[in-house]
C-alpha cells in the first residue's frame, strides 16, 4: 500500500511538474509582452532608434512628388500650384512648419494618448495641432508660403502686372508664378494675412479615435461587465496576463507537495522543471528573430502593396524588429538566470545527503 502511495504522489508530481513547464513557459513570454508592448516608452525608443523624425520629411516629399499618396495627378486632387514644387522644395516646407523636434513631441504626445486609451483610462485620442498652427501663424509660415511661391514657375509680364496691381491670387489667395524677391517681400503680408485667416478654421485637436457611441455597448452586460466593448476586454486579458505568473507558482508548490521529502529531493523537483522552462524560452527567444526575419521576406514584404514607399516598408521592418529585439533581449537575460540557478540546484542535488 506504501509502494502504491509512493507511485501514486510520483506521478502526481511529475504531472504538475510537467503542467509547471508548460505554464511557467507560456507566463514568461505572456508577462513580458505584456509589459514590454504597452510601456509606450519602447515605442518612443525605437522611433528615435531609427532616426523616423529626420527621415519622415524626406519621404513624405518624395511621397507627394511622385504621386504615391493619391493627391497628385488625379481630377480634385492636389491644386495645380503644388505640382511645381519638387522633392527638395516639400521637404524644405515640411520641415519648416514640423521640425523633427515637434513633429517627435508631437507623435509621442499621441503615443501617450493612445495608450492611455488602451488603458481605460480616456475615451478617445486626439493629436494637438496647437503647435503646428503657432508655427504657420508665425515667420515659420512666412517662410514655407514664400518657398511655396518661389516654386512656381516664373511670372509674365502680364502676371507681374496683376501682383502689382493687386489682382495676383486666386481667390484661395495662392500665386501661381514667382513673382521676384522685391514683389514678393511687398506681397507677402498679404498673404500671410490670408493664411492667418485660413489658419483659424483648423481645429485646435483632430479626434483620430473617438469615443464609443451608447448604443455600441450592449445592454447585456456579458461576463465579467465587459459589455462587448473591446478596451475592457483588453484590460481583462492585461489582468489575465499580469497573474499568470501565479499558476506555474501553484504547479510548483503542488510539487513540493507531492514529491518533496528532503533537501535533495526539493533541489531536483524544482532545478529540473525550471531548468527545462529556462531552456524552452532560451529557444524561443534565440530563434524568434531569425525566424521573423524569414517570415518577412518570404510573407509580408512580397505583399507590401507597390504604392507604399520602399523606405516606409523599410522603417516598419526595423521598427518591429527593434520592438521584437528590446523583448526577446529581456526573456533572453531571464532565461539564463534561470538556467543557471536550476543547473546549480540540480548539480548541487548530487552533492546533497538525503
Amino acid at each position: 500500500m506504501r509502494q502504491f502511495l509512493t507511485g501514486v504522489a510520483k506521478f502526481f508530481t511529475a504531472v504538475f511538474a510537467i503542467l509547471f513547464v508548460i505554464t511557467a513557459v507560456l507566463a514568461l513570454l505572456l508577462y513580458n509582452a505584456g509589459q514590454q508592448l504597452f510601456n509606450p516608452g519602447l515605442y518612443k525608443k525605437a522611433l528615435v532608434s531609427q532616426n523616423v523624425y529626420e527621415r519622415l520629411p524626406g519621404i513624405i516629399s518624395v511621397m507627394l512628388t511622385t504621386g504615391q499618396t493619391g493627391l497628385g495627378g488625379a481630377a480634385g486632387g492636389m491644386p495645380p500650384f503644388m505640382s511645381n514644387l519638387k522633392a527638395s522644395d516639400w521637404e524644405t516646407i515640411i520641415i519648416t512648419l514640423l521640425p523633427p523636434a515637434d513633429l517627435q513631441a508631437m507623435t509621442e504626445k499621441t503615443i501617450d494618448g493612445l495608450f492611455a486609451y488602451l488603458n481605460g483610462e480616456t475615451d478617445s485620442v486626439t493629436i494637438s495641432l496647437v503647435g503646428l498652427k503657432a508655427r504657420l501663424a508665425g515667420p515659420p509660415g512666412s517662410e514655407a508660403v514664400k518657398q511655396l511661391i518661389i516654386s512656381q514657375p516664373s511670372c509674365t509680364l502680364d502676371e507681374l502686372a496683376q501682383i502689382s496691381g493687386g489682382i495676383g491670387a486666386e481667390s484661395t489667395g495662392i500665386f501661381l508664378c514667382a513673382p521676384g524677391e522685391d514683389l514678393l517681400n511687398l506681397v507677402l503680408p498679404k498673404v500671410q494675412e490670408q493664411l492667418n485667416a485660413a489658419i483659424t478654421t483648423i481645429p485646435d485637436h483632430v479626434t483620430i479615435i473617438k469615443p464609443a457611441p451608447p448604443a455600441a455597448v450592449s445592454s447585456n452586460p456579458g461576463p465579467f461587465g465587459i459589455n462587448n466593448d473591446p478596451i475592457r476586454v483588453l484590460i481583462l486579458m492585461r489582468m489575465i496576463i499580469r497573474l499568470s505568473p501565479f499558476l506555474p507558482l501553484a504547479c510548483l508548490l503542488l510539487v513540493t507537495l507531492f514529491g518533496v521529502r528532503s533537501i535533495k529531493g526539493w533541489m531536483r523537483w524544482w532545478g529540473i522543471p525550471i531548468f527545462i522552462t529556462g531552456a524552452i524560452t532560451l529557444s524561443i527567444s534565440l530563434t524568434s528573430l531569425p525566424l521573423f526575419e524569414i517570415v518577412w521576406v518570404n510573407f509580408a514584404a512580397p505583399r507590401i502593396p507597390a504604392f507604399i514607399p520602399i523606405d516606409i516598408s523599410n522603417i516598419s521592418h526595423n521598427l518591429v524588429y527593434y520592438v521584437a529585439h528590446t523583448l526577446m533581449e529581456k526573456i533572453v537575460l531571464q532565461s539564463v538566470i534561470l538556467l543557471v540557478i536550476s543547473l546549480a540546484a540540480w548539480i548541487g542535488s548530487y552533492y546533497v545527503e538525503s
